[in-house]
């Protein structure tokens, strides 16, 4: 006998945290989950994914585990392995490692785009994903038992609950507190409202950068970013840093993947209209690093051209996560 649905949820963004909520509602065969992308497809920009081991026995929940074993992706294990190493250079001669991470469990690291196709793998047969669907605004229906979400294009759609997952400038979250400032009798209550609704310039920047490992081995062959030779332990990443600024290094395959993190003093935050992804040339990332130790220098000289520049934004700690039946998928703080 075929299980009848009975109960429907929308889900505003396809990342992780989208396609994760819709992979273990799913599972219920009496509920229907379509999930909206804005994007034209299901994609994730950014660096890799630490798994560490909670979020592994989450994985092994869903039967992620399985999804990695058909990709030939290694699993954590038990027992304590060497981390990240943590260097001072920001001087001319060479640094020193202050630190060396002990982790007490193995991690794991995926690349986002693979977490998300193993994550679509698990979505149930109730479930679809829809893109380049822009949500826009949410209506209250049918007095309080319904919301439609309202797209771009024209068209709507109707669910017993939303689900904003929708990232850090959320459409969901913009009608989620602007609504709750429109019932406020207290202006200011209304205002503390409408203020979390924008996110915040961090004050940071990220510039993500990568270099030939065949280039950088030839001009450096005991450069500190391979695997053994720092002077502490074995790791495959090296956190160069100081201050306002620090550089992440680590190898994968062919290339040397780093991120410069930069904390322009005083600076107000500099975008290209809406764009908060931008290309810059590679000499931004020598000019603010340029009085650190040959190691760090030499690696930037060598890396390619292509810089994208991340404009780092951050939301606070919302109050709370409900309002009727609209909800979202952030961190909850008490409000004062």
């Amino acid at each position: 006998m075929e299980t009848q649905v009975t109960f429907k949820v929308i889900i505003c963004g396809a990342g992780v945290g989208g396609l994760a909520l819709a992979a273990f509602i799913s599972r219920n065969p009496q509920v229907e989950v379509v999930v909206y992308e804005s994007k034209p497809e299901v994609s994730a920009a950014g660096e890799a994914i630490a798994i560490w081991k909670r979020s592994w026995q989450v994985f092994q929940d869903m039967g992620l585990d399985e999804e990695l074993a058909k990709r030939n992706f290694p699993t954590p294990k038990e027992g304590e392995v060497r981390g990240p190493i943590y260097r001072k250079s920001d001087q001319k001669e060479d640094g020193y490692d202050f630190h060396s991470h002990l982790v007490p469990y193995g991690l794991l690291s995926i690349p986002r785009p693979k977490l998300l196709e193993m994550l679509q793998a698990k979505l149930g047969q109730n479930c679809k994903v829809l893109t380049s669907k822009q949500a826009i605004d949410f209506v209250v229906e049918d007095n309080g038992t319904q919301v439609a979400v309202l797209f771009s294009d024209g068209t709507r759609d109707t669910a017993d609950i939303v689900v904003g997952a929708d990232g850090v400038h959320s459409t969901t979250r913009k009608w989620f507190f602007t609504d709750f400032a429109n019932q406020q009798t207290d202006p200011v209550k209304a205002e503390a409202y409408l203020q979390l609704v924008p996110p915040k310039w961090s004050g940071t920047y990220a510039y993500r950068c990568n270099v030939s490992a065949e280039a950088l081995e030839a001009k450096f062959p005991d450069h500190l970013v391979w695997p053994g030779q720092g002077k502490v332990g074995v790791s495959s990443e090296k956190a160069w840093l100081i201050g306002s600024q620090h550089v992440v290094s680590y190898p994968f395959g062919a290339v040397v993947h780093f991120i410069c993190y930069y904390s322009p003093s005083g600076e107000t935050l500099d975008t290209v209209g809406d764009a908060h992804v931008v290309d810059v040339p590679k000499q931004h990332v020598i000019d603010a690093f340029v009085d650190w130790e040959p190691e760090v220098c030499g690696m930037l000289e060598l890396m390619n051209p292509k810089v994208s520049r991340w404009t780092i934004f951050v939301v606070e700690g919302l109050p709370f996560a409900v309002n009727g039946r609209v909800a979202l998928s952030w961190v909850i703080r008490r409000m004062q």
